[in-house]
């Protein structure tokens, strides 16, 4: 049995490096035993799954760094080629973050017309349509594991998702992992700032922990666990707290 000390350094994780990989149960027990973060007072409209209010669609923006450090963390084992599409872009920031990536073909649709140039339709005729090579996306979090099964069944080779690391331990989906080929699992150690789209609030420092869940065509077998290689990112900014409307005492209403 191991006495507190001993649990803390068994589950302390290793310098960020994609070389570095945790065991994935250890990384799963770190996750459960982990307490639940609390929303903020009064705030019954923050999305668990991006730290911001909700917003419609639940579209969200990830962070440009956080896909080109999944380009570079997925080249050391294979790297993206043919085309690679995201049908929940958004305003179309992964296909924009892929446009350099030799070898590839990005494309990006979205449900709604959010940009020139980005082609309307839902996700599941844009999986079909285009027969992708490869997926990545920041799906809607409340439709993330039918995202995940129906990509797996247009892809040719892998999907990545961007998701909260909580993803891991719903027990709605215990039996649901071994059924997928869930390859990889790619943690942020920075916490990524995802604002609502089309708003405007600005990224800021993120609340809540994130990882790239790779499934893989054909892996068998337990997921690899690695982190996130360190990319060029902005410096961090601090959000501002959305402070509540004062109620008016009864002689200011009077008055």
């Amino acid at each position: 049995m191991l006495d507190n000390t001993q649990r803390a350094s068994a589950l302390s994780p290793p310098a960020c490096s994609i070389t570095n990989i945790w065991p994935f149960h250890a990384i799963l027990l770190a996750i459960m035993e982990k307490p639940a973060r609390a929303s903020a007072p009064g705030d019954c409209r923050m999305n668990a799954h991006s730290g911001y209010a909700r917003a419609a669609d639940d579209w969200y923006v990830e962070p440009d760094w956080a896909v080109r450090a999944l380009v570079a963390a997925e080249a050391t084992v294979r790297p993206f080629a043919g085309i690679v599409l995201d049908p929940c872009c958004g305003a179309g920031n992964v296909p924009a973050q892929l446009g350099d990536v030799a070898g590839v073909t990005p494309i990006g649709t979205d449900l709604r017309p959010r940009a020139p140039g980005v082609a309307t339709m839902d996700y599941r005729e844009s999986l079909a349509r285009h027969a992708p090579d490869s997926v990545i996306s920041n799906p809607p979090y409340n439709q993330a594991q039918l995202f995940i099964e129906q990509a797996l069944e247009h892809a040719r080779d892998r999907v990545c998702v961007v998701l909260r690391l909580g993803f891991l331990a719903a027990q709605k989906r215990h039996a649901w992992w071994p059924k997928v080929p869930f390859a990889r699992l790619w943690v942020s150690s920075v916490r990524m700032s995802m604002p609502p789209g089309g708003s405007d609030f600005p990224a800021s420092g993120g609340s809540v922990d994130y990882a790239w869940f790779v499934f893989e065509k054909g892996h068998r077998g337990s997921p690899m666990v690695g982190w996130l290689p360190d990319v060029a990112r902005p410096p961090r900014k601090r959000r501002t707290p959305q402070l509540a409307a004062k109620t008016p005492s009864p002689s200011e209403r009077a008055a």
